[in-house]
């Protein structure tokens, strides 16, 4: 079975394939501008190289959320296109999760991405048996954030929220901080975490899935400001 899995939920588009339980190629790169200008030929380069038609992908993945709104909804609108015109399954798969798959840790796992001004959105997972457990995922002020891992023993922390957290957080003596490098990127994790549902039994409607924000979206916060 072939995976194509997409991660457009933050500045870093990531995309992936799975043959099987190999990676046989991925791709990812920092954007400034709009996902939406690269994201098409990131997926036809990618599948150039490995001489495959979009016809040879089994099954469609894609991170839902949270993460940033316009970049969600391009992934997810890119993935869901290509899963109805060809018939094929389709998986959405949690940012938090797909990023706290990096880490391989026998206490917990704090993946975080920054949510403006001093919020995160923040998922809390643990292994158990093989499978990560998710444990709590919310957006969440950052003194909130401290009081409710202050007392986790051994926590590691991974994302792009990391960047900005205050000392309190940085300075608990059971907390690391994941390598830099394990922040972002995270399509080949969508891909295999696809696969697991799908091996499960778990699919999504490709006319049904829809991103994951965890909170409304500025413009509709303002709209409803200007309509009270």
């Amino acid at each position: 079975m072939k995976v194509l899995a997409i991660d457009t939920s933050t500045m870093m588009s990531s995309i992936a394939i799975l043959d099987g339980d190999t990676i046989i190629g991925a791709s990812s790169i920092n954007l400034k501008e709009s996902h939406s200008e690269k994201l098409v030929l990131l997926i036809k380069r990618l599948l150039d190289d490995l001489k495959l038609d979009i016809k040879d992908i089994d099954l469609l993945a894609v991170s839902k959320g949270p993460g940033s709104f316009t970049g969600l909804r391009i992934g997810m609108t890119s993935v869901k296109a290509i899963a109805q015109a060809l018939d094929k399954p389709i998986v959405g798969i949690s940012t938090l999760e797909a990023m706290a798959f990096s880490i391989l840790n026998n206490g917990h796992v704090l993946a975080l991405i920054d949510a403006r001004g001093t919020r995160y959105f923040a998922g809390l997972f643990h292994w158990e048996d093989g499978d990560l457990v998710e444990d709590i995922q919310e957006i969440i002020e950052e003194v909130d954030l401290y009081e409710k891992i202050k007392n986790i023993e051994n926590l590691v922390i991974v994302g792009d929220g990391t960047k900005k957290l205050g000392e309190d957080i940085l300075n608990l003596p059971k907390v690391k901080l994941a390598h830099p490098a394990l922040n972002n990127a995270i399509g080949k994790n969508v891909a295999v975490l696809a696969k697991r549902q799908f091996d499960l039994g778990h699919v999504d409607n490709s006319f049904d899935l829809e991103p994951e924000y965890l909170r409304r979206s500025q413009a509709e916060i303002d709209f409803e400001k200007k309509n009270l």
